[in-house]
């Protein structure tokens, strides 16, 4: 489903941060209730993020709306990637972060069972920082730059 492949090897570092950035994808995509999707949503993202989605910077209280507003009447979502690569700063100590690349697609049902496909080609850089009291761990998503396009058809659910 997915590969971690750091520069000079496929190494535990990698893995594990490619492996906290999938858990947090798939938890933003699947979640439906608002509160919830805040709460991952601010999990996931520093403060500060900044976000490059389709040419548009944007802040990180638009990006969250714009994210909160493709999720609008949700019933479902999956979440299915295809390539992932991760390349921690430093290989002894992936939770300091590092970058990656990936290439997914979110599949959205709403709850008049349209559906919706969104297609997403993004590289992120995470960073630790140092704030576990807002998070699991200190490490959150500092900058996004993405390239998306969505789809939409009628189910027959």
């Amino acid at each position: 489903m997915f590969s971690a492949r750091s520069s000079s090897s496929n190494s535990k570092a990698s893995e594990s941060l490619a492996s906290w950035l999938q858990s947090r994808m798939h938890d933003l995509v699947r979640v439906t209730d608002e509160n919830e999707f805040n709460r991952i949503f601010d999990d996931m993202f520093a403060d500060n993020a900044r976000f490059h989605v389709n040419g548009k910077d944007m802040g990180r209280d638009d990006a969250k709306k714009h994210m909160m507003e493709r999720k609008r009447d949700q019933k479902s979502g999956d979440l299915s990637l295809q390539g992932l690569v991760a390349v921690p700063r430093d290989e002894n100590k992936p939770e300091m972060g590092g970058y990656v690349g990936t290439f997914f697609t979110a599949d959205i049902t709403r709850k008049d069972n349209r559906k919706s496909r969104f297609i997403h080609c993004v590289n992120m850089e995470i960073e630790d920082t140092n704030n576990r009291a807002k998070s699991s761990d200190g490490r959150k998503i500092t900058r996004v730059h993405e390239v998306s396009a969505e789809s939409e058809h009628r189910g027959h659910n």
